[in-house]
């Protein structure tokens, strides 16, 4: 299982993109891991102005209700004073938009390896063009 993001900045141009090995798991505990991993990049990137988007309505509907699994607590709280700090949201987007992402954590599950890139790799950049 992997989980995987794409930074954009407002001109669509990427400035970072994730590829994190999970090891086994469930769908929606790889769509959490991407969320927090995304905002820990977005932290360290000092983006002041966060769109997030994702293909799990769960997801979701968790970080607009804030509920989140036990097992995620931790990371919650880990972020919750620099989400509490910028503007940011979180919206759905269907799966067809978030080919590059999925393409990522494919990567990362297959590989069995994380890594991270200041630019789009070369499998995904026709994705994100």
């Amino acid at each position: 299982m992997g989980e995987g993001g794409i930074f954009r900045d407002w001109q669509s141009n990427v400035r970072r993109c994730f590829a994190i090995f999970q090891g086994v798991g469930k769908n929606y505990m790889a769509e959490l891991g991407a969320f927090f991993t995304g905002v820990s990049q977005a932290q360290e990137l000092a983006i002041d102005k966060l769109w997030i988007e994702n293909d799990s309505t769960a997801l979701v509907a968790a970080v607009l209700n804030r509920t989140y699994p036990w097992k995620y607590m931790q990371d919650w709280w880990r972020v919750v004073a620099y989400l509490d700090s910028i503007q940011w949201r979180i919206t759905h987007c269907f799966r067809e938009a978030n080919s590059a992402a999925d393409a990522l954590a494919t990567h990362a599950a297959k590989r069995r390896t994380s890594t991270k890139w200041d630019s789009a790799p070369s499998f995904v950049t026709c994705m994100v063009s």
